[in-house]
């Protein structure tokens, strides 16, 4: 009996801990990507090779992770701009289900209102993770959601998250000409992605409001919203969402009705609820932010700058905290050479400007004491090291530590000068070793 029960528990250990099969594209019987999914099962991996792939894919309710092997730039599906949509789901996918490192192009959708997305769909009881992606020139006609569209919600774990992706010149007739998620069971993080030339009627990005399960909060986290247009919005939020460490470039819509937001919007239902953090605005048409259109919206705008744009920077009912609005914006200066303006940086990522003085850490040269010879003078800790120096830490005072003396004289370091010194010499008198 005990021998069965300890056969038993190592055979659900094993299934547990079980990993799946990887399956090459291309290789084998598996040339394309949709063949290999064809004969995958949940928890398997679909590791692609460098190519163009003229196919469109669906994932067939698998739980799968489809990535390839070298990154989006050689790694493309393209949709040829004929329907369906390039990558597809079927529902049942579960959380881990993900597409990583792809390059998705040409993509358009079956035309009509129910025919969603160009670029990627996700149905409403499939889980889904986009990472490391490019997904371009994609169309919705008729419909929403170009780059990719994420229906809502009708379970209550469904997961929805996008990073580090880029989502471009695309355009759709409706809602979201780059990307609309509709409403999501749980909260959803679109982390480090960059939208760019994106074109509807109403706005290039589109949160919805209430799926069949309720709708939780999209997060975009250090995202940038480039030339981001709408006939009527820029991006327009039905339901909640957080923009925190954002940049908003050159975005304009002409609005519907007096009501606009050319870079974002605020929807018109009682459940919209939008929070600005640490964000920029640039070069955008007025008003930048608007909830103006909304029967009871709660917004708030906090630790964020607004400089060559529009007016007014902030149009509605909205709880403003520490916010800049500056005519022109500061000069572009670039002290650790990313590419990126330093007052962006230190805006957007505050934790980069530690003591708040505008300038990122990594730029400043920290000064110190630093103990030589029994004597502090102040250097940084560089230098200090290159003189043999004990560097006191960054900010201290030459004037508020004691260095303790160094006396070379004394060789067997009992702090005397004395005859124990000179026999330690002796003692070793000769060639150095």
């Amino acid at each position: 009996m005990f021998k069965t029960i300890i056969m038993a528990a190592f055979t659900v250990s094993v299934a547990l801990t079980a990993v799946g099969e990887t399956f090459t594209v291309p290789s084998g019987k598996t040339q394309t990507i949709q063949s290999a999914i064809d004969i995958a099962a949940d928890g398997d991996e679909i590791l692609v090779l460098p190519g163009t792939y003229l196919e469109h894919i669906n994932y067939g309710g698998k739980t799968l992770v489809i990535k390839s092997a070298e990154g989006p730039e050689s790694t493309i599906i393209d949709g040829q701009n004929n329907a369906p949509t390039v990558v597809l789901t079927s529902g049942g996918e579960l959380p881990g289900t993900s597409l990583d490192g792809f390059t998705i192009r040409n993509g358009k959708n079956g035309g009509g209102q129910n025919e969603f997305g160009g670029g990627v769909h996700v149905v409403s009881d499939a889980s889904f993770q986009i990472d490391n992606c490019i997904i371009q020139n994609c169309t919705a006609s008729d419909s929403s959601g170009a780059g990719v569209y994420v229906k809502p919600a009708s379970i209550e774990d469904r997961v929805f998250g996008m990073r580090n992706t880029t989502i471009k010149d695309s355009t759709a007739t409706h809602w979201g000409g780059l990307i609309t998620i509709e409403a999501s069971s749980t909260d959803t993080l679109i982390e480090g992605c960059f939208f760019s030339n994106g074109h509807s009627w109403n706005g290039s990005l589109y949160i919805g409001d209430v799926g069949d399960v309720g709708a939780e909060i999209v997060t975009f986290l250090h995202c940038t919203f480039y030339d981001c247009d709408g006939s009527k919005f820029g991006t327009l939020v039905h339901g909640a969402a957080i923009f925190d460490g954002c940049v908003f470039e050159e975005s304009h819509a002409s609005g519907y009705n007096g009501w606009t937001g050319d870079a974002i919007a605020g929807g018109w239902f009682d459940w919209s609820d939008i929070s600005i953090m640490n964000c920029v605005f640039l070069n955008n048409g007025g008003p930048v932010v608007s909830n103006e259109g909304a029967a009871d919206d709660t917004g708030s705008v906090a630790d964020s700058l607004f400089c060559s744009n529009g007016t007014p920077n902030i149009n509605g009912n909205w709880s403003v905290e520490n916010v800049q609005e500056l005519e022109s914006c500061p000069e572009f200066i670039d002290c650790n050479e990313d590419g990126i303006a330093d007052w962006i940086q230190v805006v957007t990522h505050p934790e980069m400007d530690t003591n708040n003085n505008g300038i990122p850490d990594d730029c400043e040269v920290l000064l110190g004491a630093c103990c030589i010879n029994g004597y502090a003078i102040e250097l940084p800790q560089n230098d200090c090291d290159y003189v043999s120096g004990e560097f006191m830490g960054d900010g201290t005072d030459p004037t508020d530590v004691t260095c303790s003396l160094v006396c070379s004289e004394d060789v067997n370091g009992d702090g005397l000068v004395n005859v124990s010194d000179i026999m330690a010499v002796l003692d070793v008198w000769g060639a150095c070793p």
